[in-house]
């Protein structure tokens, strides 16, 4: 039987795991930037109206590594029709 994630992870050094956790995270906030658009069927142009945005800078928001201001994504959740909501946790356990 393979070994499950968090056995192969337990076995690497904490700075390569953390480091690939990084790299992780800012692939999924680039990948649901784009699908959240999506998943509320607005075109870019629909959207950039929107946030108050032209269309090819909303384009240029929405490809891979690109990062995002709080506020820009926050006003990008609003106009989706959601509520931002963050969650930080720290490395006490407290969130």
């Amino acid at each position: 039987m393979g070994k499950t994630l968090e056995e192969m992870l337990a076995k690497e050094k904490s700075d390569v795991v953390a480091k690939a956790q990084a790299g992780a995270e800012e692939i999924l906030i680039s990948i649901n930037h784009g699908e959240l658009r999506e998943r509320v069927q607005k075109t870019q142009v629909e959207m950039a109206l929107a946030v108050g945005i032209k269309q090819p800078t909303e384009a240029g928001m929405e490809k891979p590594g690109m990062n995002l201001k709080m506020s820009s994504l926050k006003r990008h959740i609003e106009a989706a029709a959601g509520k931002p909501r963050l969650e930080v946790d720290l490395p006490d356990g407290t969130h």
